[in-house]
């Protein structure tokens, strides 16, 4: 059997220590305390990234029909192509303005986490990223993904792609550096791939309706 790349190897030795911190001083006060406080919260407003995401790669997929060459009546209310691609384009950035005001909502709230096991585990599993540069917290969702009848659960492979990449400077050691992250998210009511396969769409309740 191969070695593990030194990534999954770091992340199973940290793991590993928080796993036998959190037994050694677990307290349930302070753990049920962070859970309903800061925990759930920053869950419901990470998942919610990634439904506008999700919003925005179905978008992406779609192409508006053409004008019909022939114009007879019953043909000219057919939506006119140009009008839809600008109605699109503007719901796919207007879904980006929201992904990153939603973002800044995380980070302002990782300056107001509590001191508790349970926290530091969320810490822990977004700070970690396998050989694929997914995050633990993606890894370790992938069996609640496919038993909530997501992706996960078919051969798809939709979560194994990441809903966005961009850019990261590397720390002040590096000014010039950068390197590639991808944002990998399970399935929400968004996901385009859900919707085709139950035949059913149920926006999510934090976005307006969209036009597609």
């Amino acid at each position: 059997m191969s070695e593990l790349p030194k990534c999954e190897r770091d992340f199973d030795i940290a793991y590993q220590e928080w796993e036998r911190d959190s037994a050694e001083w677990f307290d349930q006060e302070a753990w049920d305390k962070a859970l309903e406080s800061w925990i759930s919260p920053f869950l419901e407003e990470r998942d919610f990234g990634y439904a506008i995401l999700q919003r925005r790669r179905r978008l992406l997929s779609i192409k508006p029909a053409a004008r019909p060459k022939c114009e007879d009546k019953s043909q000219m209310k057919s939506p006119d192509y140009q009008e839809a691609e600008r109605k699109r384009e503007e719901e796919v950035n207007e879904l980006m303005e929201a992904y990153w005001t939603s973002n800044r909502t995380l980070l302002a709230m990782d300056e107001t986490m509590p001191l508790a096991f349970n926290v530091v585990e969320i810490v822990l599993l977004r700070s970690h990223r396998d050989r694929h540069g997914r995050p633990y917290s993606w890894v370790m969702d992938r069996l609640t993904c496919a038993l909530t009848g997501g992706c996960c659960g078919r051969a798809c492979g939709c979560c194994e792609k990441p809903l966005l990449t961009y850019y990261h400077p590397l720390n002040y050691k590096y000014p010039d550096g950068k390197m590639e992250v991808g944002v990998y998210g399970h399935c929400t009511a968004e996901c385009p791939c859900c919707i085709q396969v139950r035949h059913r769409y149920h926006p999510h309740p934090r976005l307006p309706k969209s036009a597609f």
